[in-house]
């Protein structure tokens, strides 16, 4: 029933030197999902800080037939703050994202807050990510952001050349400029 937080501890020892991971109030196991309170990973240019996020998790797909299928993974609020490194060159483009394994990720997120410059802050994000075999893909069912409700499907190519598909809708609410 432990073997959730027994992992985490395991892959923050596997961090680079200059990252750390840490897990605080986590329950549940690997092969039944579990539950994780606060965990925070950081590197010397970026911090992600995870607020209440509950797994779901079926095992027996990645055993049987090298998919991995999680239940809906929530998360309550996402903080995100980036110090780039300005001595950084960019690093070369991808040429392959290929995965050993099929992934399929129904995922919910209350809030998530990108701390800028500038601040943004997203609501109600909502959606599926799946790992096909050969091609990535993000069905985003519903994010809140600037007064605005937006939709969003991209597929992803695995291999080379690596084609991108990506379709953007939604409604963007703005104020009556004749009810002043």
């Amino acid at each position: 029933d432990d073997s959730l937080n027994q992992t985490l501890q395991r892959v923050a020892g596997w961090m680079p030197a200059d990252q750390t991971l840490v897990a605080k109030d986590v329950s549940g196991s690997v092969k039944n999902g579990g539950h994780i309170g606060w965990l925070q990973w950081q590197s010397p240019t970026m911090k992600v800080e995870v607020k209440d996020a509950k797994i779901g998790w079926q095992f027996r797909p990645l055993i049987f037939s090298r998919a991995l299928k999680l239940g809906t993974v929530h998360i309550a609020e996402v903080n995100i703050a980036s110090t780039p490194d300005p001595d950084k060159k960019p690093s070369e483009p991808l040429q392959s994202l290929t995965l050993p394994v099929k992934i399929e990720l129904p995922f919910k997120v209350d809030q998530i807050n990108w701390q800028g410059p500038p601040e943004v802050a997203v609501q109600e994000l909502s959606g599926v990510y799946e790992y096909t075999g050969t091609h990535h893909e993000l069905q985003i069912n519903r994010l809140l952001v600037a007064d605005g409700d937006y939709q969003l499907f991209a597929r992803l190519q695995g291999a080379a050349p690596m084609q991108l598909k990506v379709e953007l809708q939604g409604e963007l609410q703005t104020p009556n400029p004749l009810q002043a």
